[in-house]
């Protein structure tokens, strides 16, 4: 008997691509993400040190002018921290959209090896009645041979 051979397997071989590429694309949307969030704590942790340098200087007593650069550069952080906070979101809904994309390729590709296990589960079964088929038409011709 021949061996098994899926028809379609050069398709699950491009399925299988374009799940690995979803795969790569979600996971460095996902380190953009986490990337992004990283430098929004950078810029908080600043800011917390700048406002306690700020209160410190206050406490000893600082003239207008270097409190104006202070108040400006926490300003200036308050700013970051706004704008990395939006790129953030939009870093999420991108990561949402490769994730989704990554779940519709996983499904397509599990579908192929379903449809390409059931194949080959109908192949072997008809395997199998052809050799029982072949089998007793042997045993039938041993027997005809006997009595003749």
């Amino acid at each position: 008997m021949k061996k098994f051979k899926f028809k379609l397997n050069s398709v699950l071989r491009l399925r299988k691509y374009k799940e690995r590429l979803a795969q790569i694309e979600f996971i460095k949307s996902r380190q953009a993400v986490f990337d992004k969030q990283k430098q929004i704590d950078i810029l908080n942790n600043s800011k917390v040190k700048t406002i306690s340098e700020l209160i410190k200087k206050e406490d000893e007593g600082i003239n207008s002018s270097v409190h104006k650069v202070y108040t400006n550069y926490i300003s200036g952080l308050e700013f970051a921290i706004f704008n990395a906070k939006d790129e953030l979101q939009d870093l999420k809904e991108i990561m949402y959209k490769k994730q989704n994309i990554l779940k519709d390729e996983q499904i397509k590709r599990k579908t192929l090896e379903k449809m390409e296990e059931i194949e080959k589960n109908k192949y072997i079964k008809w395997v199998i009645k052809t050799e029982q088929k072949m089998m007793d038409e042997m045993v039938g011709l041993k027997g005809l041979s006997k009595e003749g």
